[in-house]
């Protein structure tokens, strides 16, 4: 069994965290989610778990919503032995806080094994989900360029080559003015998808958190003096997450999405 306490130490829950293995942590995972969280007006709950010396660390936050209170772990890492010890502790804490229901989006693959896991243990499926994808899908970066093209799509190895041809700017950085940018095409894309935006006082909440740690990047694409797409990268342990993305329709032709990921 592990031994579960709470810590609000950024270097204690960081040394714990390590890089996750193999699999890796999330961003969603990491110390200054927590704390953008916090900007934002809920609980972040740093769990360091340790057993014969080693340490695993959990981000849950404590949300207080109109549809009740309730503790959310989003990506994180867990397994057969974690829950074990896990479910007890939030139970106990989960009645300290008056909480409704726990909900965890588990960084876990999708089969038979993993949902028996968690109905194992009480829960069921959420009937919506969180602004974070259900399905990832994750390129290892150990391979040279050309292998990575190789392995590509026909069409969007045809798609970047257009676009290294169409003189496409791309702006990148952390600063303010790049990320209004990037919220002017994003604004846009939600009413062309009929999709709620994230509003500007989030990202820039975000961008406050990750910069000074050099976790985000902002990369906008120009065409002809117009910008014309962009996204929101976040860096953390050992990925790039491909966070927020904006595209203008009336340039759906320039594959400027492309040349960005690229």
């Amino acid at each position: 069994m592990y031994q579960i306490r709470l810590v609000d130490n950024a270097e204690l829950y960081r040394k714990a965290q390590g890089d996750g293995g193999e699999r890796g942590n999330s961003f969603l995972q990491s110390y200054e989610y927590g704390q953008l969280q916090k900007k934002l007006g809920h609980e972040p709950l740093y769990l360091i778990l340790e057993k014969d010396g080693h340490h695993r660390a959990l981000l849950f936050i404590l949300f207080k919503a109109r549809r009740g209170h309730y503790l959310f772990c989003p990506y994180g890492v867990v397994d057969e032995e974690i829950m074990e010890s896990l479910v007890p502790f939030l139970k106990k804490l989960a009645r300290e806080n008056h909480v409704d229901f726990l909900r965890i989006s588990p960084l876990l693959d999708d089969n038979q094994e993993s949902k028996l896991l968690f109905r194992k243990y009480g829960f069921r499926d959420a009937p919506v989900h969180m602004m974070h994808p259900e399905l990832l899908w994750l390129l290892s970066l150990d391979k040279d360029e050309k292998t990575l093209l190789k392995d590509m799509r026909k069409n969007t190895r045809y798609a970047l080559k257009q676009a290294e041809k169409a003189d496409i700017k791309l702006k990148e950085g952390s600063t303010e003015v790049l990320l209004k940018e990037f919220h002017e095409i994003h604004t846009e894309t939600a009413r062309r998808q009929k999709f709620i935006p994230y509003p500007y006082d989030y990202l820039k909440a975000q961008l406050d958190v990750f910069a000074p740690e050099d976790q985000i990047r902002i990369y906008v694409a120009e065409y002809e003096g117009k910008n014309i797409a962009s996204a929101v990268m976040m860096y953390y342990g050992k990925e790039s997450v491909y966070h927020h993305g904006a595209s203008l329709s009336e340039y759906n032709k320039i594959p400027a999405s492309y040349l960005i990921q690229w």
